[in-house]
């Protein structure tokens, strides 16, 4: 009897220990099954509707980069390029120096004070140069941290103000500029101004510009209405003889790096004494235009500076026909 109980006890024990596993598979196959999802990308959003069709902006990324991916590319580099020098140097560009650049801006391109703050002018100016919000914003920002990093360095000495002064008050010579290659034509015309009646020789002089004239003013008949003792791009030997004449006379013959120039002078328009006011503005106008070629020369010094790996087929393509 009392081994009969031990085997009993024992069975007893055994039936939930054999049981387990199928207790716990048959919970496991009572639960329902996990689906598994994929996540899906959204689906970008439409920029324009053609016909009632929705067009994203995955089609058009090609044709702008091929149209305006350089420029916008150069100032992406500007952008960061001149926030890392600024950071380096611990200049800080605050809204009143980008509010500064827009008034300048406006100004520059009216060159009166009272039209400066002109939305009109602004206005137009973004416009005409494709400047949406966000473009227009940061050209303010890029010409801010410019003038900074430039400073006084892009600021014009006396001699180059006054040189100014004399282009615009100074005295002026209306006259006729001949230039050719070879030596001939210009001592050619020089005869025939020789021999004929002084009344004539404005209308001879400028018929031969019209006609073998290499100078830009040919069209004009050799016609340049404003010269002035300091007027840049023209050598110093033609201005020196401008100087030396007389109303109604002309020079000889002059070997240029250009070519071979006669100059005939009309006209003779004394200085005049510029105003206060006048003085003031031109000397700010000059100072405006040193500070930008300073700012034009450290923008590309550092475009030079950093390298620039362009990998889109269609933006590299616009990187590398840039002008």
């Amino acid at each position: 009897m009392h081994r009969l109980e031990c085997t009993m006890l024992r069975t007893l024990i055994t039936i939930p220990i054999l049981l387990t596993p199928y207790l716990i598979l048959a919970s496991c196959a009572a639960q329902p099954a996990r689906e598994t999802t994929v996540s899906q990308p959204p689906r970008p959003d439409p920029v324009a509707i053609i016909d009632g069709r929705a067009i994203t902006i995955d089609p058009l990324v090609d044709a702008m980069s091929e149209l305006a991916g350089d420029e916008a590319l150069t100032e992406q580099v500007l952008d960061l390029a001149l926030a890392q020098r600024c950071e380096r140097e611990g200049i800080v560009i605050d809204a009143d120096l980008i509010e500064r650049e827009r008034v300048l801006l406006a100004q520059t391109l009216t060159g009166i004070d009272e039209q400066a703050n002109s939305p009109r002018v602004i206005e137009t100016l973004r416009i005409r140069r494709g400047l949406g919000p966000d473009r227009f914003e940061r050209l303010l920002r890029r010409n801010a941290m410019l003038r900074a990093l430039v400073g006084p360095s892009g600021m014009p000495d006396a001699t180059t103000i006054e040189r100014a002064m004399q282009q615009a008050f100074g005295q002026r010579y209306r006259v006729r500029l001949f230039v050719s290659e070879q030596p001939e034509p210009a001592s050619g015309l020089r005869a025939r101004l020789a021999q004929s009646d002084a009344q004539a020789r404005r209308w001879i002089f400028a018929d031969a510009c019209v006609d073998q004239s290499l100078h830009p003013s040919a069209e004009r008949g050799g016609l340049i209405p404003g010269l002035s003792a300091t007027s840049p791009g023209y050598p110093q030997s033609v201005l020196d003889a401008m100087r030396a004449l007389a109303p109604g006379e002309y020079s000889r013959v002059i070997s240029t790096e250009a070519g071979y120039a006669l100059v005939y002078l009309e006209r003779i328009t004394p200085a005049v004494t510029p105003s206060v006011p006048q003085r003031r503005e031109l000397t700010e106008r000059v100072r405006r235009d040193a500070q930008r070629l300073a700012m034009q020369r450290l923008a590309q010094q550092l475009l030079g500076e950093h390298e620039i790996i362009v990998l889109d087929k269609s933006l590299n393509w616009a990187w590398s026909n840039r002008p």
